[in-house]
């Protein structure tokens, strides 16, 4: 069996089980109703066209994503509860709210438990700081050491048939500003984000699949994130809508001093409820290409994201 086969059957067996975890976490209440009409049809917008006022309690966000060139998968989760910050229908202070819980990040190649605090203050301001225990499995690239500083694609093909994965553990720790403004039918998201990681054992550059980036034993990375749309059909953030998109990432590593640029087309939609009545269901595809990278300059990528919502009580 040639290593092709061999990654392409780990891929479909791990994208069985990823989304077998993704129904797994759907409330069973919510899957028990999906068949259930929704009253109203569509979601409706309330007068202003606001979003009706936050539910407190608990909530969930369950998130499939696919990742092309370098190939992955993951699976994203957070459980919270939520309190609301205010009940104004106020352009600034309505839908705020804080939530506390845990959070997840799996893949065929790692799992990372951990916990979070998001603030939204104000409706165009979103606030998030969590924490990570990092367990990587030994699998699929991860986690790999390169002294030599070389992790061109080759190499790292390379040391994955030498059997030079092996199993790994750290501790990740983020904090992440969102600007969210929207103008009419004109939506722009900026967001900057910084995380910290620690690997455990090991003090010599390593491969994360993850970032897909050689971070020291002790690193810090920048993302820069910049995402303009406009709203083509229905109404931003509502059941039917469809927005195109143009993205922008910008990331700066510390101890290496490595960089990437990467620009990105693509399109949100959220399925009508007719078609899924479930989850609050948001569709994500982007089609983009490194404009500045160590290996991958004028390379181009693909993402596709999955993304289901639920509330206690609805």
């Amino acid at each position: 069996m040639t290593k092709e086969t061999r990654h392409r059957q780990g891929m479909i067996q791990a994208l069985a089980l990823l989304i077998g975890l993704l129904v797994a976490s759907t409330p069973l209440r919510v899957r028990a109703e999906a068949h259930k009409p929704v009253a109203g049809g569509l979601h409706q917008p309330v007068a202003g066209g606001l979003h009706q006022p936050v539910a407190g309690g608990l909530h969930q966000s369950v998130a499939l994503g696919l990742h092309l060139n370098h190939l992955g998968l993951a699976l994203f989760s957070d459980t919270a509860w939520r309190t609301a910050l205010s009940d104004s229908t106020h352009v600034l202070l309505a839908n705020t709210y804080v939530d506390v819980g845990a959070t997840a990040q799996l893949s065929p190649a790692f799992f990372h438990p951990g916990a979070y605090v998001e603030v939204v203050p104000l409706q165009l301001l979103k606030l998030r700081a969590s924490a990570y225990r990092l367990h990587y499995f030994g699998t699929f690239g991860s986690l790999q050491e390169h002294a030599d500083l070389d992790f061109h694609p080759d190499t790292l093909e390379r040391a994955e048939e030498e059997g030079k994965n092996s199993r790994a553990t750290g501790k990740m720790f983020m904090v992440d500003a969102q600007l969210r403004l929207k103008v009419g039918g004109l939506v722009a998201l900026f967001s900057g984000r910084r995380t910290w990681y620690r690997f455990d054992d090991t003090f010599v550059p390593v491969y994360e699949p993850s970032s897909e980036l050689l971070l020291a034993w002790e690193d810090r990375l920048d993302t820069l994130d910049a995402l303009l749309g406009y709203v083509v059909s229905g109404t931003a953030n509502q059941a039917g809508s469809v927005m195109p998109v143009l993205r922008y990432e910008h990331q700066r590593e510390d101890h290496l001093e490595l960089r990437r640029h990467a620009l990105a087309v693509g399109t949100v939609y959220k399925p009508e409820t007719a078609l899924w009545s479930t989850g609050d269901p948001t569709i994500v595809g982007l089609a983009g290409l490194y404009l500045s990278d160590r290996y991958r300059t004028n390379a181009p990528y693909g993402a596709l994201l999955l993304r289901l919502q639920f509330a206690e009580g609805q």
